[in-house]
Formats: structure tokens, sequence, C-alpha cells
């Protein structure tokens, strides 16, 4: 009787375990590209593709499902291909890894594929999940009832699923470069946080190395030029990386004799910020900012003003 209570209780259970599997996703494949893709593309993901195999060699009573999926990109003229031939054939790359790199029993593998209207890199994606077989559930609560105390207490250990970071889609985005002012260019760099690879919020401070010389009274003021702001960068669009950025930014003639500004820009920044490559950015901003000199009170506001800055950029964290 107790035995066929606790079948009943696993049999009940089962949907949560189907619900929460273990379970590795691979997106971003290049367009056009299905079985022929190279093993290095799988590289980033073999720790999570080891524990799943692992948990199979270890556990008889367990499948995998291989899910290759293909986006709604026309790759060919005429459209005289079909997207679900390269959706099978990454589901085919993935089950080739598993069985060459991690020994998995070839026979434990169930392919299926599916294409999707919608157009975007998270669409060209493989994913292994892994399933129960219901016939074996009463053979594991068996085994799970014949152990003995601390081999439960080690098990149960074992088997508790390590907790998520709660910020797992928080990145930090370092950058260095290059831009011009209203006074002449300077180098920068960029310290932000971002959310979901979607939203960039940065701080940027720029100094320059080099004097420029402003006479005072036949007195040289050894100026340099130095620029802080901060800017919010929006990217609306799924597939490209470019993005919609708005902020302030002051920036300034200082004299190193008298630590003060020469030359005063303060004022809004609206913009643009492409990245032409994964780890270049390319920003255009407008900058209708008020323009002072110093020991004057007065100031204008300079509406032609544009700006342009390049920097290396790199993202550390952070997932859509």
């Amino acid at each position: 009787m107790k035995k066929l209570i606790v079948t009943v209780v696993g049999l009940l259970l089962m949907p949560l375990a189907i619900a929460l599997p273990q379970e590795v996703a691979i997106t971003e494949f290049p367009l056009g590209v299905g079985g022929s893709v190279g093993v290095e593309h799988f590289k980033p993901y073999f720790p999570q593709l080891r524990e799943l195999a692992e948990t199979l060699n270890n556990s008889p009573g367990t499948q995998v499902v291989i899910t290759g999926s293909a986006d709604g990109v026309s790759y060919s003229n005429d459209n005289d291909a079909k997207n679900s031939g390269l959706a099978l054939g990454r589901a085919h790359a993935l089950r080739n890894i598993l069985v060459e790199e991690f020994g998995v029993d070839i026979t434990r593998i169930i392919i299926q594929s599916f294409d999707v209207e919608a157009e975007g890199a998270e669409f060209r994606s493989v994913s292994a999940r892994i399933i129960w077989e219901i016939s074996a559930i009463e053979a594991r609560i068996d085994a799970l009832e014949n152990r003995t105390p601390n081999e439960r207490i080690i098990t149960e250990t074992i088997e508790t699923p390590v907790a998520q970071t709660p910020n797992e889609q928080m990145g930090l985005a370092l950058g260095a470069g290059l831009t011009t002012t209203p006074f002449g260019g300077m180098p920068i760099v960029s310290v932000g946080v971002t959310w979901k690879r979607l939203v960039d919020l940065e701080v940027v401070a720029g100094h320059t190395f080099w004097d420029n010389t402003f006479l005072f009274d036949n007195e040289s003021l050894d100026t340099k030029r130095r620029l802080i702001g901060a800017r919010i960068v929006v990217y609306p669009f799924t597939e490209k990386r470019v993005g919609l950025l708005a902020g302030w930014m002051r920036s300034e003639e200082i004299a190193q004799k008298f630590f003060e500004y020469v030359k005063l820009s303060d004022g809004p920044v609206l913009g643009v910020r492409a990245y032409p490559h994964k780890y270049f950015a390319l920003t255009v901003t407008f900058n209708p900012a008020k323009h002072r000199t110093g020991g004057k009170a007065e100031s204008f506001t300079k509406n032609n003003q544009f700006m342009i800055s390049a920097m290396v950029r790199i993202q550390l964290g952070g997932q859509r």
C-alpha cells in the first residue's frame, strides 16, 4: 500500500518534473547555416552540455529531446530552400556533439524541429532538454525508498538545483575610445550597467594628456580639456544593435594653473549609437549646449554642435 501511494505521488509530481527540466539552449546561429556549423559555436556551452550528458549517463530513466529552430529570414534566392532543413540540421549538429564529445547513447536522443515566421537570432537556435520516461518512475521510487539515511542526505544534497542569481539579466559594460567635443578631441572611458542588453545606463568621462596654450596678460594658462556626462541608450530592435541615446554632458577647457574653466559647454545630448562590430560602438550626438567663457556670466546656445565618438565596448554578463 505504501509503495502504491508513493507511486501515485510520483506520477502526480511528474508534470512538475517535466515543467522544470534540465535544458541547454544555444542561439545566434549564422544565417543560412544548419548542420554544417562548426564545433566552435558550441564550445561556450560545453560546461552545460557536460552536466546534461552526466545526468543522462547516470540516470537510465532519462532521454534528451533536441529541438532545432529556424527564423523567418529567407536565405536563398526565390525561396527555393526551406528553413525547416536548417532547423533539422542544427538539431543533428547538437546530437553529434553529445554523442562524439560526451559519450551519450544515440538511442536515447529524440530529434525534432520547427521554424517560425519571426526574424531574429534568438529563433536561429537549438536546445537539448532532458525528459523522464514514465516507465522508469517506479524503479526510481524503489531506489529512493531503499537508500540508507546517509545516502539519502548525500543524494538530496547533490540533486538540489543551484539557485540562479537574481540579477542574471543585469550586466556591466566598459568602454574606451575617442570623441569630439565643442573644443576639440579627447580620449574617453565609460562605465555602465545594462539590462537584458536592451538598455544601457552609463557614465562617461574624458581628459586630455596634452596641453593647449591660452595667454592671459601674456601668461600661459596651460589648458587641458575634460568631460563628464551621463546617458541612457535604448535598443528598440532585437536583431540590430542600433540604439537611441539621451543624456547630459559638460565639457570644458580648464586652466591648469588656476583650476578654472576658460571655456565651458554644458547641456543635453541626443543621438544614435550603432555597433558595426560586436565590440565597436559608433555614437553620433546632437549637443544644443550652453556655452560660456571664463570670467563672464553670459552664456549662449550653440545649435549646430554635433559630436562623434568611437569606442571599444565590452559587455560582461547580462542576457536578452
